[in-house]
């Protein structure tokens, strides 16, 4: 109302001036007025919040020259991708909003005076995520002995945002007198030496790179105070009657490290025993198991304070079953059937059936570079098959002094395939890689390789362990190539000609970091893979059993272990002698481990990706122990009922053991699931029947040398 009186009031002085004024010629000056000025908008200033908080935005800064009252229109101007966030009031000085995203919220304000909008003004509010404070965790309290080393652990310490920690470790007290420092206080684990009795109390405290954790703290409580010994009598044994026990107490321990005696004791032996300990108070005493049953030996160690709790041990004597009682009588004499080639000692080498014959690969040996290799064939009664060969006997040498065969092979068309290794003609230093092929009555086929052999020849010492044919038709020897000791492939066509599509050339070969790796089985998978069972020396001069799978093309198999390669360490030195792939894909080994004492027979169970079948026997593994020094795996096969056999030898006689395919023995079997043979004799094959029956080829003294042995078991 003033404005308006104003502008009469100056209107009318203006009249005034007008009606007063000279004369001069003009119509005289324009009437004055004041116009409206335009507000101005303030959005307030830019603002960075915590993600899900409620945002104010303040226009309570727009002003009017004029002072003319003012009204608010807020708008989104862009806001992170998906948000869903909406003014509580746009028509409000100081509206809100969830900045329910991170990101940017860009709003802008008009403000009216009533009559015109201002020019618009935005702020920018930055919504980002709150950082957490870390938590440390100095670990749980421990009690030590004074004098060890403690390492603290504060790798539970966690961020909620996944920051990467840094440590801060300190001593909050320690023991008066104490010298004891951190081994690194920025370390996760850092160390230190609980030198004296008493609490050591230390704080951790965790950084995220933005902010300090609480401290937390563990206490360690060092004391001298001993601790009692722990008795450890050794694994249960099953002997043989009549032979030396060893029990090994030497894995007792002291957590205090302090030295032990030994007290030994009977608690129970079978009723007459007469057995006594070589020396009750020694770490490894022995016994005569004189008696079949069972002897319970209680073991005490004493660390010079205080007694340990007792520990026990079980060894089983029995027995053992002979053949005849295991042996079928109408097979060759009494269930043996016996070859002998007139001179030097023979050894049975491999086993095969081919059709209606039982053929067996014998080793003659004269000296180490003359001897003669045959397959000898014999009919279902175990007797000689004088239609095979000349006189039931097939031989075959590369045209030197001497040859070996290690392994019989039959091919889908009824040819026999034998693999071993030989010395070139005039040649009494290196050995070949050999095949020989023969017509399924025993003639040398001319038309394979030269003159009926296949050769692969590294330039050293080379020697085929095994031979498999594979469903394309292939042949593969599996052995090694020395020098350097490395495990070899060779891949042959059927004509005996090198197959140059596998490997380089023909051939593969695996080097463990150079040390000495061999082949010991090989066996065709389908689609022309192979699997081989191997052995790998490794530091200290003691063996890993390794597994091998290869493409068709000779690469390793990269679905299969680590990069195609498997390998055992039973922690002492192990080695593998045979291998069967089972009708489910699962691989079977055996062989023998050495705990540089003495050698037990080794069975190992793995699944068809090469991981270890941890249901079978203990963990993957079984180990049988015969109660002497010397125990062998050589031989395997699989029955039709899923039973194992597991052929070799213990301390000179030869063995045939029986598992359950979970790896138990199968005490139905011989005398607890052993059969044992006569002294210096040895298993090392299976055949397994049609009819159920099993064929196990090895070698037996005789008293006067040795001879080829078939032995057929019911």
């Amino acid at each position: 109302m003033r404005r308006a009186i104003w502008a009469v009031a100056v209107v009318g002085l203006g009249l005034g001036i007008a009606a007063c004024g000279g004369t001069g010629g003009g119509t005289g000056g324009d009437v004055g007025s004041t116009a409206n000025s335009a507000p101005t908008a303030d959005a307030g200033p830019d603002q960075n919040v915590a993600t899900g908080s409620t945002v104010t935005l303040d226009g309570s800064a727009s002003s009017d020259a004029d002072g003319d009252p003012l009204t608010y229109a807020w708008g989104f101007v862009s806001k992170p991708s998906g948000s869903t966030a909406t003014l509580s009031d746009a028509a409000a000085a100081k509206p809100s909003f969830t900045a329910d995203l991170d990101g940017d919220y860009v709003l802008q304000l008009v403000v009216n005076d009533g009559t015109v909008d201002s020019t618009a003004d935005s702020v920018t509010v930055t919504a980002a995520t709150a950082n957490s404070a870390p938590t440390a965790d100095a670990g749980p309290d421990q009690n030590v002995a004074t004098g060890s080393t403690v390492t603290l652990d504060g790798s539970a310490s966690s961020d909620a945002d996944g920051d990467p920690l840094t440590y801060a470790w300190s001593f909050v007290s320690k023991p008066s007198g104490s010298t004891a420092t951190l081994s690194d206080a920025a370390a996760a684990k850092p160390s230190f030496t609980a030198d004296l009795d008493g609490d050591y109390v230390l704080q951790l405290v965790v950084n995220d790179g933005t902010v300090d954790s609480t401290a937390d703290s563990v206490t360690v409580t060092a004391a001298t105070a001993n601790s009692a010994p722990t008795a450890d009598a050794g694994p249960d044994q099953n002997v043989v009657t009549g032979s030396t026990v060893t029990l090994d107490g030497s894995a007792s321990s002291d957590a205090d490290g302090d030295p032990l005696t030994y007290a030994w004791s009977f608690v129970s032996k079978p009723s007459g025993s007469t057995a006594t300990l070589s020396d009750a108070a020694a770490a490894q005493p022995s016994f005569t198991a004189d008696l079949d049953g069972d002897y319970v030996l209680q073991l005490v160690v004493n660390d010079g304070f205080v007694d340990s709790t007792a520990d026990s041990v079980t060894i089983t004597a029995f027995a053992p079953a002979t053949p005849a009682d295991a042996l079928d009588d109408t097979f060759g004499r009494g269930g043996i059937a016996y070859w002998d080639n007139g001179g030097g000692s023979d050894s049975g080498q491999a086993l095969l059936q081919a059709g209606g014959r039982f053929l067996v690969a014998v080793s003659t040996s004269l000296s180490y570079s003359s001897g003669e290799t045959s397959i000898v064939a014999f009919d279902s009664s175990g007797v000689l098959d004088t239609t095979f060969g000349t006189d039931g006997v097939a031989t075959w040498t590369l045209g030197g002094t001497s040859s070996g065969t290690s392994a019989l092979a039959v091919q889908p068309d009824g040819k026999i395939l034998a693999a071993g290794s030989a010395f070139a003609s005039g040649v009494t230093t290196y050995k070949d890689m050999a095949v020989a092929r023969f017509t399924a009555d025993g003639v040398l086929d001319t038309t394979f390789g030269t003159d009926g052999i296949a050769t692969w020849d590294s330039g050293g010492i080379d020697e085929a362990a095994d031979v498999a044919v594979l469903d394309t038709g292939e042949i593969v020897l599996a052995g090694a190539t020395a020098y350097p000791y490395d495990l070899v492939l060779a891949r042959f066509l059927s004509d005996g000609s090198m197959d140059t599509s596998f490997g380089t050339g023909g051939s593969v070969t695996w080097d463990n970091s150079g040390g000495t790796d061999s082949a010991a089985a090989v066996a065709a998978l389908s689609g022309g893979a192979i699997v081989v069972a191997g052995n790998t020396f490794v530091s200290g001069g003691t063996k890993d059993v390794v597994l091998l799978r290869y493409l068709s093309d000779g690469t390793l198999d990269p679905g299969f272990g680590t990069s195609g390669v498997v390998t055992w360490d039973g922690g002492q030195s192990d080695s593998a002698a045979d291998m069967v792939v089972t009708d489910d894909g699962s691989i079977l080994v055996v062989g023998t481990s050495d705990n540089g004492t003495d050698t037990d027979v080794l069975l190992l169970k793995f699944g068809a990706d090469g991981a270890l079948d941890t249901t079978f026997g203990s963990g993957g593994a079984v180990t049988w122990d015969g109660g002497g020094t010397s125990d062998q795996g050589l031989g395997l096969a699989v029955t039709a009922d899923g039973k194992i056999l597991v052929g070799g030898s213990t301390d000179g006689s030869g063995v045939v053991l029986r598992f359950s395919g979970a790896g138990q023995l199968d005490t139905t079997f011989g005398t607890n699931g052993v059969l044992t043979w006569s002294g210096g004799s040895v298993v090392v094959a299976f055949q397994v029947l049609s009819d159920g029956s099993v064929l196990a080829a090895g070698t037996e003294n005789t008293g006067t040398d040795n001879d080829a042995a078939v032995l057929k078991l019911k």
